[in-house]
Formats: structure tokens, sequence, C-alpha cells
């Protein structure tokens, strides 16, 4: 039986010692700290765009998507 690691944080940790948490975290995931990880706002972001959701930005009124159910 395979024992699978885990670890804890919570999103007060995370919000008033961003640093030092998410340290934590990415040494937890065998991924090295790099500060540039806490300013992502501050580089160009190359994530993905999901075609059937673009419709929901384009949404006059405002909308909850609970497509995620049927998944």
């Amino acid at each position: 039986m395979r024992v699978l690691q885990k670890t804890i944080m919570t999103y007060q940790e995370l919000a008033s010692n961003t640093p030092k948490t998410l340290a934590k975290l990415i040494e937890f995931i065998s991924t090295k700290f790099e500060q540039e990880q806490i300013e992502c706002w501050d580089f160009e972001q190359n994530g993905t765009q999901k075609e059937q959701h673009e419709w929901v930005k384009k949404s006059i009124s405002l909308h909850i998507d609970l497509r995620w159910k049927e998944f």
C-alpha cells in the first residue's frame, strides 16, 4: 500500500505570510522556489483560454457557471 504525502496550509497563512508559505508549498512539491512566483502579475501570462468559457466573459448579466457539476 502506497502512502501519499500531504501538507496542510490555510488561506490565512498564505495571505499573511505569502513568501514563507509559498516557499513551503514549492519545497513540498519538490520544485525550486523563485521570487517571481510571488510577483506573477508583473510578468506576461501564458495560460490557456477555454473557448467554451468565452461566452461567460461576454455575458451582460451575472452568471454562475455550474457546468462543472456535469463533468
